[in-house]
């Protein structure tokens, strides 16, 4: 019989295997005899697997798909893959593609996969997409303040939302979407 490596210990026929070994049990038949059994357990390398790659978070929300790539050592070839998210689109063996597009930043997109080798021994990894943004946008101009009014001691400025996102740019979200937020001063 053969286990994976990380199944010790293992009890098979009443014995407790801590590793690759025999055990022979003498048994005594009916009549007295002696019959030798012999209860071998084999160890199936188990596979690893060492990193998988094709992102860099934070990654934008406006981003292209993402093409991860994993790393499989050790176990027997050939191996089955198993992804695990609800972003991904397509897979093939060890690459799977992940949509960002539809993602909101600050958003956390969890991938697993699970990697099975040629006797059942398997692997397990997991990562995490963060999506989000890390440059602030950015202004071509100030805003100006011409139209706005005094009246009764009361400084009135005009909503400016629309200008300002005429006049502002941002490397990850359409300036449509920016939250725009006027702060009074003290």
């Amino acid at each position: 019989t053969a286990i994976c490596a990380d199944a010790y210990p293992y009890t098979w026929h009443g014995f407790d295997f801590t590793e690759a070994s025999t055990i022979i049990d003498t048994v005594v038949g009916q009549y007295g005899e002696y019959f030798l059994h012999y209860y071998t357990i084999n160890t199936n390398p188990v596979p690893s697997i060492t990193d998988i790659t094709g992102f860099t978070n934070p990654i934008c929300p406006t981003a292209p798909d993402q093409v991860l790539t994993a790393t499989i050592e050790g176990g027997t070839t050939p191996y089955s893959y198993t992804w695990n998210s609800g972003h991904i689109t397509s897979t093939q063996d060890n690459t799977a593609n992940v949509q960002i597009a539809g993602s909101y930043c600050g958003e956390n997109i969890p991938v697993s996969l699970t990697v099975n080798d040629v006797n059942n021994c398997s692997a397990n990894y997991s990562v995490t997409l963060i999506v989000n943004d890390t440059v602030a946008p950015t202004f071509s101009d100030t805003v100006p303040t011409q139209d706005a009014l005094v009246n009764n001691c009361v400084f009135s400025v005009p909503d400016v939302t629309a200008l300002v996102r005429a006049i502002s740019s941002d490397n990850c979200t359409n300036t449509n979407d920016l939250q725009i937020v006027q702060n009074p001063r003290a």
